[in-house]
C-alpha cells in the first residue's frame, strides 16, 4: 500500500521518509517517570526507555510499586514482557 502512495504519479511522492524513534536515555526516562536516583535507573531498566511503556508509568511511582500494580493485569507491557516475574513474590519451591 505504501508503495502505491509513494509512486511517481501520486501527490505523496518524495514526502514519505522512514522515521525511527530510538529509546529514551536515562535522564529522559527519569524525567518522564518523575523519578530520581536508583528509582530512575530501575524504571529505565524495566521499560528499556520505550516511550510507550513510560506512558503507562504513573509519575513518581517507584519501580516495585508499579510492577506490583501492573504485573498481574493481563495485557500490560510488564506482564507481556515478563518484567514482573521477579517481583511477584516468593517462589513455591
Amino acid at each position: 500500500m505504501m508503495r502505491r502512495f509513494t509512486a511517481y504519479d501520486q501527490p505523496f511522492y518524495g514526502r514519505a521518509d522512514n522515521l525511527v524513534l530510538g529509546p529514551l536515555n536515562l535522564a529522559e526516562t527519569a524525567d518522564a517517570a518523575g523519578l530520581a536516583g536508583s528509582d530512575a535507573v530501575d524504571a529505565h531498566l524495566i521499560t528499556g526507555g520505550l516511550p510507550g511503556m513510560l506512558l503507562r508509568w504513573p509519575s513518581g511511582t517507584p519501580a516495585e510499586d508499579h510492577l506490583h500494580a501492573a504485573g498481574p493485569t493481563p495485557g500490560t507491557p510488564c506482564s507481556r514482557t515478563g518484567g514482573a516475574a521477579g517481583v511477584a513474590g516468593p517462589s513455591n519451591r
